[in-house]
């Protein structure tokens, strides 16, 4: 008897013999990364997306708001006022002024005075002094009047108006990490929360005009990226916009593939220094205890790799090899219902061969 089908046969009993001590599952994967911790848990943080750290790609809408408030207080000069300034019986000095963006104007004899954030009492009687200190004029009338607000509040409502609503306008975050906006020098929004950023584009406004006022809204994210490969029907890269777990995140990927192995799902991530750290993901008994407290909530650029399980990896190496000793080349579909055939066949009869069907 041809000792090859014998060869075949032992492997075969071996590989079947494995494949039953290796149906818990088998050993999992070493790993050389430093360990995310097992009782790791999803902080509230990272569950409440107010917290969300922008990203180069996200979309910011910011909404100027057109109606200014009343209040009691007295109105201070801004930067873009344009000022009337009335010199009694000196009527030939009379001028209008625009309070420029350092806040300074420019007025007879006197060259420059500050007038931003004064009120029009105040800078009037900083000018009666000045004309004084100077021995211009001794006792002289003044009056200052507002001809018109604030120029650039004007120019800030057309750069900003697209809506019904207010005035809008929306930024996309530079690869820089930096949103640019009118009026006002480029702001750093990368790894900033929706309010930090607000406050701080809030804060440049208020250095060109006091009472603007703006709001902050996050519109698209384009930024919070993870990778998903292995054993999944959509590998690559996953674009996730609001609190997402492995599991979740497998769903999004199209979900698993039969021969995944889910008790062996390898997360790994950076921390704040770069340094990758990983752990194993039992996601199989995830979905099978329906315990989502045991899930891992992911955070921007983790990479989730579900491997193949044992019995896949085993069934893959017997096709294999079954394929490489078959006489005639078979396709990777023919692993079912085919017949090998040895010993001595009499010229022209097929039938005194003999019929071996693996599978």
């Amino acid at each position: 008897m041809n000792s090859k089908p014998s060869r075949l046969v032992l492997f075969l009993l071996l590989a079947l013999a494995t494949m039953a001590a290796c149906s818990n599952g088998g050993p999992r994967p070493s790993m050389d990364l430093k360990q995310i911790p097992t009782a790791y848990a999803p902080s509230p943080d990272e569950l409440n997306s107010s917290t969300y750290e922008i990203g180069p790609g996200d979309v910011v809408g910011f909404t100027f708001l057109s109606r200014i408030q009343q209040s009691n207080d007295p109105y201070l000069l801004q930067r873009g006022d344009t000022l009337l300034i009335e010199y009694h019986r000196l009527e030939y000095l009379n001028r209008n002024v625009v309070i420029r963006p350092d806040g300074i104007v420019s007025v007879p004899y006197l060259d420059e005075m500050r007038a931003a954030d004064m009120t029009t009492s105040q800078f009037t009687n900083a000018l009666v002094e000045g004309y004084k200190r100077k021995h211009i004029f001794m006792n002289p009338e003044i009056t200052v009047s507002v001809v018109s607000l604030n120029t650039q509040l004007k120019e800030m409502q057309l750069a900003f108006s697209n809506s019904t609503s207010g005035q809008t306008k929306d930024a996309v975050v530079g690869l820089d990490g930096y949103v640019r906006l009118p009026l006002i020098e480029p702001v750093f929004a990368a790894k900033k929360t929706v309010t930090q950023l607000q406050d701080e584009v809030k804060a440049s406004y208020k250095k060109v005009m006091a009472a603007a006022d703006v709001s902050v809204e996050l519109r698209h994210i384009r930024s919070n990226m993870v990778y998903i490969l292995g054993e999944v029907n959509l590998a690559g890269m996953h674009n996730i916009n609001h609190p997402t777990t492995v599991t979740q995140a497998i769903t999004m990927a199209g979900g698993f593939k039969g021969g995944a192995g889910l008790n062996s799902v390898v997360l790994i991530r950076s921390d704040d220094s770069g340094q990758p750290s990983g752990r194993i993901v039992d996601v199989a008994s995830i979905l099978k205890k329906g315990n989502l407290g045991e899930d891992v909530q992911l955070k921007r650029y983790d990479v989730i790799y579900v491997p193949p399980s044992t019995i896949q990896k085993l069934n893959d190496i017997i096709l294999y090899y079954v394929r490489n000793m078959m006489p005639f080349p078979t396709s990777a579909s023919a692993n079912v219902g085919f017949s090998y055939l040895w010993g001595p066949a009499a010229a022209g009869n097929s039938s005194s061969g003999t019929s071996f069907t693996p599978f």
